[in-house]
Formats: structure tokens, C-alpha cells, sequence
């Protein structure tokens, strides 16, 4: 299977995205990427993914590479919110 070639660009919009959805949750910056799946950085991470997705058309493996999940994940955020 070929994988898509991940633009460095595109790595550093989702995490611009990321750093101004950390500050207005008031979280600690990189938060976005831990392991936890409490709800405090859960919805931060659907609302900067669907914004990648959807506004800015950045691919899924990217956006998944940066908050550290798989793409099934992205997947699942973008169903979340139609």
C-alpha cells in the first residue's frame, strides 16, 4: 500500500490549529497529543481535527500524525460532527 505523502505545511497548520485550540481551553501546549481520552482534550481534538479536515482540507494522516492517533480516529471526529 502506497501512503500519501505528508506535506510539511500541512503538519504545521494542524499544529497551529492545535496551539490556538490549547489556549483557548486553557490547556497545557502539546496536551492535544497525550494518551488520555478524558473529555478536557477530547473535544479540543474533534474541534481542531474537523477544522483541519473541513476548512482547511488537510489530509487525514496528517492531522492524525500531529494529535498522535490513527487515522480511523480522524475518521470517526469528521462522522462526529456532520
Amino acid at each position: 500500500m502506497k501512503r500519501k505523502k505528508i506535506g510539511i505545511t500541512d503538519k504545521k497548520t494542524v499544529e497551529h490549529i492545535c496551539n490556538i485550540a490549547t489556549d483557548l481551553y486553557n490547556l497545557e501546549q502539546g496536551s492535544l497529543s497525550c494518551r488520555s481520552r478524558v473529555q478536557e482534550f477530547q473535544l479540543p481534538r474533534m474541534a481542531v481535527s474537523n477544522i483541519a479536515r473541513i476548512f482547511k482540507g488537510i489530509h487525514y494522516e496528517p492531522i492524525a500524525e500531529v494529535l498522535k492517533r490513527d487515522r480511523s480516529s480522524i475518521y470517526h471526529y469528521e462522522g462526529q460532527h456532520k
